[in-house]
């Protein structure tokens, strides 16, 4: 342990002794004033720094200005307004066909027409509406197509509708309280064999109902919009 201390103390006292001895015998120059060599240095960073700004500054004005040269000023115009589209002229005979057209619609709202007499109105305007393509620009004649087929179907769901429910009425003997195709009787007042058959034409009525308000809103439609100046001239001529 003696020798260990020794050794410790040796190690301590050896280093300190060293730079005693260097300092005792160095010459008599004044150590460097390490505070005023700091602030000369950050004095200089601060220069470089200021001189570096200010050179960032002139490229940054040279820029803009050779910006503003190269771009003009660019002219705000207000935004033009669209020029309001003409409606298409109706010729003569597109005239004629729509005024037609106007006096069919009018007639299938009559209550007195039969299931067989609107199947011949189908066909009538089928025919009426045939040169409609020719007559008018192409959105009013689709228009004309599609009001025409809607008539179409509710005619052949209606027929189909009406001919099952004179079968179902024959072949339950019940003929005298069904009134109309989709007058139904109770399931209980029908006989178990046709049970089936009545769950069908009710089924089918329920589609029939659903053509009939479709067809109910392609007729106002049409009424509110581009046939209305022609069922005024029908009513009112």
């Amino acid at each position: 342990d003696r020798e260990i201390n020794i050794k410790l103390t040796i190690s301590f006292v050896l280093p300190a002794a060293f730079m005693l001895l260097l300092i005792a015998c160095g010459d008599s120059q004044p150590l460097p004033d390490i505070e005023a060599t700091a602030e000369a240095k950050v004095t200089q960073e601060v220069a470089a720094e200021a001189i570096v700004e200010a050179k960032a500054q002139v490229l940054a004005k040279a820029m803009v200005e050779a910006t503003a040269q190269a771009v003009p000023m660019a002219t705000v115009n207000p935004p033009s307004q669209p020029e309001p589209s003409a409606e298409p002229e109706i010729t003569e005979a597109g005239t004629a066909l729509l005024s037609a057209i106007a006096n069919w619609h009018l007639r299938w709202e009559n209550p007195g027409v039969t299931g067989r007499e609107r199947e011949d109105m189908v066909s009538e305007i089928f025919d009426l509406t045939e040169p409609a393509g020719n007559l008018l620009e192409e959105l009013l004649a689709l228009r004309i197509h599609n009001y025409v087929l809607n008539h179409a179907l509710l005619t052949m769901v209606g027929t189909n509708t009406a001919f099952r429910a004179a079968s179902f009425a024959n072949d339950s003997g019940l003929r005298d309280s069904m009134l109309n195709p989709c007058s139904l009787p109770v399931a209980n007042a029908v006989p178990e064999e046709l049970k089936g058959d009545l769950s069908l034409l009710s089924r089918e009525c329920q589609t029939l109902e659903l053509f009939e308000y479709h067809l109910s809103q392609t007729r106002s439609l049409a009424a509110e919009t581009w046939l209305r100046p022609f069922i005024d001239r029908v009513i009112a001529p």
